[in-house]
């Protein structure tokens, strides 16, 4: 996600996103303009919903994202339901102060509980 939204960042290591010049607008809000806000959807089970619990409450604590939406019943995958959650960050806060925020805390391992 990094690669995406911040032109200038760098990977460490691991997993290299190679976004093609040609491409790029794809990744981006039009040819070089910067996505403006960040937004996205998560899909988790409907019936046991622990593991998005605990991402919800990771993403407004940590780094001030706002749930938009909830969909319920939106998919069926592996003989469950499936829910959809749209998120964004905060107006006024660049998607790149968030990926900055994102990327200090990847190599944070404390958990929540421990905060």
């Amino acid at each position: 996600m990094l690669e995406i939204l911040d032109g200038d960042y760098t990977p460490y290591q691991g997993y290299h996103f190679d976004c093609a010049a040609a491409q790029a607008d794809v990744h981006r809000g039009g040819r070089n303009r910067q996505l403006s806000r960040l937004i996205f959807i998560i899909h988790h089970k409907a019936e046991d919903d622990s593991n998005y619990r605990w991402t919800k409450e990771w993403l407004e604590r940590r780094f001030g994202f706002e749930e938009q939406a909830l969909l319920k019943g939106t998919g069926y995958k592996m003989g469950e339901w499936l829910n959809s959650a749209t998120w964004s960050a905060p107006p006024g806060i660049s998607p790149t102060e968030h990926c900055q925020k994102i990327e200090t805390s990847c190599y944070n391992t404390t958990t929540l509980s421990e905060r």
